[in-house]
């Protein structure tokens, strides 16, 4: 076996290896559930029997772009180097759950990279992914939880979506979008890329200002694991017009003779000053 033999037990007319740990590789694609494991060991065609801690090491090919993925475990029938898929299933298919959380396969989208060496636990039911190792220090904006897309839903629809080139629902992610009808109704949610809709949140409670966000504003969102929080937002807006009128700048400077500056050295005099908003002018 590749992995520490425990022993062998007889059920079912068969005897079946137990084993605590063992490794293996996986092709499958990467929007395919049903992950098949080929172990490495060659000569191994007896099923293997699951016992609650046993730990198995999958490098995988492909990342994983689905969620409730499974592992099904079979026999190598090539070689160490180049294993191939055998005909015997040493280990049925069992849902992963990832980091043990309640749905088996939920949020498991997006949990480990190309070429990462994934380890999991058996629970008696299920995998869980306990962690995985990756030689990739460059980690892409979909698996942060990073991007920027554009929001065309109606401004009075509290239902906004977004599409991003690619997105994972993640903690902690950070996503800018801009909204090119703007927001009018209270209480609006978020979906990007159809992970679903998740409230909009500003200072700590669900935004009900209905002139917040308006048409072509970029809103930046940070997702806590409930709500999109907004944390920062490109004003669009144009300054009032500001009229004034000046009557003179003086052509010399009255200082003395000492070098101390005059109070009427440089002083604009102004006559009048149109008031914002109003076309009355303010004269004195």
């Amino acid at each position: 076996m590749a992995g520490q033999t425990i022993g062998k037990v007889v059920a079912g007319g068969k005897t079946h290896t137990v084993t605590s740990t063992f490794y293996g590789t996986c092709a499958t694609a990467a929007a395919t559930a049903a992950k098949e494991v080929i172990i490495n060991e060659t000569n191994t065609t007896e099923a293997l029997s699951f016992i609650n801690g046993m730990t198995l090491a999958v490098k995988f090919t492909n990342a994983n772009g689905v969620a409730d993925p499974t592992l099904t475990v079979f026999n190598n029938s090539g070689t160490a180097a180049s294993p191939t898929k055998g005909s015997t299933t040493l280990l049925a298919a069992k849902s992963i759950k990832k980091y043990g959380t309640t749905s088996p396969g939920t949020n498991a989208a997006g949990s480990w990279t190309a070429g990462a060496v994934v380890l999991f636990i058996y629970d008696g039911t299920n995998w869980i992914e306990a962690s995985a190792w990756d030689n990739n220090t460059t980690y892409s904006n979909t698996s942060l939880g990073q991007g920027y897309g554009t929001c065309t839903t109606a401004a009075g629809t509290a239902a906004k979506a977004v599409t991003l080139s690619s997105y994972a629902l993640t903690v902690g992610g950070v996503v800018a979008v801009k909204f090119t009808k703007g927001v009018t109704v209270e209480n609006p949610t978020l979906n990007v890329n159809s992970k679903g809709a998740k409230p909009i949140f500003w200072h700590g409670a669900a935004l009900t200002d209905t002139t917040y966000i308006k048409a072509n504003d970029v809103v930046t969102f940070i997702y806590d694991g409930t709500n999109y929080h907004i944390i920062s937002k490109d004003i669009a807006f144009t300054l009032n017009k500001q009229t004034t009128a000046v009557s003179s700048f003086p052509t010399t400077s009255t200082t003395s003779r000492d070098n101390k500056v005059n109070s009427t050295d440089y002083m604009i005099t102004i006559t009048s000053v149109t008031a914002l908003n109003d076309s009355t002018a303010l004269t004195g």
